[in-house]
C-alpha cells in the first residue's frame, strides 16, 4: 500500500518539489520501497525515522518538521491521491495570498482500491457544491468536518506551528483543522482529490487496533470550544447532537464513566433517554459503571483488617 501511495504521487500532473516519508516502524521492506521509488523520481525523496513507533501523531509531526517546501500535503501510507490533486489544490494558493489550507472531495475505496459510493460521506462533512470556494469562516468549516483527515494542502509555516495534538486521540485531525483555522481562510475545491482506503490493517479499524476513541475526543473538543465561547456555536451544537451518542458510549468503554453519565443526562442526549436506543445506551453506561466499581470495592475489602 505504501508503494501504491507513492505511485499516486509519481503520476501527479503537477509534480511535488519533494517527498518526505516518515517511518515509525523501521523495517527493511519500507526502505526498499522508498529507495525504488526514489530511483525513478525526478524530485528529491527522503526517508526519515520517528522514534516513537506506536504514535501516528508524532509520525505526522515528524514529517511536517522535516518538510522543506512552503506547502505540505499529508498522505497516509494506505491512501491515494488522484492524478490532478496537487494541481487542483495549489491553484487557490495562487489566487488567495493569505490562504491557510485547501482540500477537495474524498473517495472511499476498499483494501483492494475499488471505489465505493462516497457522496454521503462528503455530504455529511459539508463537502457539497454550494460550499465550494473560499471559506473565510474557516472555523465553521473545520467544525463541520470539511477539513479532511488526509489529502489536504496546508501552508507549511502553519502546519509546523500547529502540529497534531496526541491528547485528542482519534479526533486529532479535527482538532488540527480547528487550530489551523485560527490562522486564516480555507478553500474547498469541489473535485476528487484523495482516496481514503478502508483498510483492514488501518490504525483505526485494523487488526490489533486500540479501542476507538474518535467520538469521545470529538465531543470533548466541541464542549471545550463552547465553554470558550467559540463563534460557531450553532455548528458546534449541531455536531454535538449528531455525535453525542457515539461519544458517550466510547467514554464508557474507555473507563470515563463520570463523563459518560454527565453526557448521557446532558442537554444533547437527555431527550433520547425515552427512546429505545437511548435507554439501551443508559443500560450500557450503567454496566460500565459497575465494571469500574467492582474492582474498587474488591480492593477496599482486601484492605480491611482480618
Amino acid at each position: 500500500m505504501l508503494s501504491e501511495a507513492l505511485e499516486s504521487i509519481m503520476v501527479q500532473t503537477l509534480p511535488p518539489s519533494e517527498v518526505v516519508v516518515s517511518d515509525n516502524y523501521g523495517d527493511s521492506a519500507t526502505a526498499a520501497v522508498v529507495a525504488s521509488f526514489a530511483s525513478r523520481s525526478n524530485f528529491p525523496v527522503r526517508l526519515i525515522h520517528c522514534q516513537h513507533r506506536d504514535s501516528p501523531v508524532e509520525n505526522f509531526n515528524n514529517a511536517f518538521k522535516a518538510a522543506f517546501g512552503d506547502l505540505i500535503v499529508l498522505l497516509h501510507d494506505d491512501d491515494l491521491l488522484y492524478p490532478g490533486a496537487l494541481k487542483a489544490l495549489v491553484e487557490p494558493f495562487l489566487q488567495v495570498e493569505d490562504l491557510v489550507a485547501s482540500y477537495g472531495l474524498q473517495m472511499k475505496v476498499t483494501s483492494s482500491g475499488e471505489e465505493l459510493e462516497s457522496e454521503p460521506l462528503n455530504r455529511a462533512f459539508a463537502r457539497v457544491p454550494q460550499e465550494a470556494g473560499l471559506k473565510t469562516d474557516s472555523l465553521r468549516s473545520a467544525v463541520l468536518g470539511q477539513f479532511p483527515n488526509i489529502g489536504f494542502m496546508v501552508r507549511a509555516s502553519v502546519a509546523k506551528a500547529v502540529l497534531y495534538d496526541p491528547n485528542y486521540g482519534g479526533a486529532c485531525d479535527v482538532e488540527f483543522g480547528v487550530r489551523c483555522a485560527s490562522h486564516g481562510p480555507f478553500y474547498f475545491v469541489p473535485v476528487w482529490t484523495s482516496k481514503y482506503r478502508l483498510s483492514t490493517d488501518s490504525l483505526s479499524r485494523g487488526r490489533g487496533r486500540k479501542t476507538e476513541d474518535a467520538g469521545y475526543h470529538f465531543v470533548r473538543l466541541c464542549l471545550e470550544m463552547l465553554d470558550n465561547s467559540a463563534p460557531c456555536e450553532q455548528e458546534l451544537k449541531l455536531r454535538l447532537r449528531k455525535q453525542i451518542s457515539v461519544g458517550l458510549l466510547q467514554a464508557a468503554t474507555l473507563g470515563h464513566t463520570h463523563t459518560a453519565v454527565s453526557w448521557l443526562l446532558g442537554p444533547y442526549h437527555r431527550r433520547q433517554l425515552l427512546t429505545l436506543p437511548g435507554a439501551a445506551r443508559a443500560f450500557y453506561v450503567a454496566l460500565a459503571c459497575l465494571r469500574v466499581r467492582r474492582p474498587l470495592l474488591k480492593s477496599a475489602e482486601e484492605l480491611q483488617p482480618g
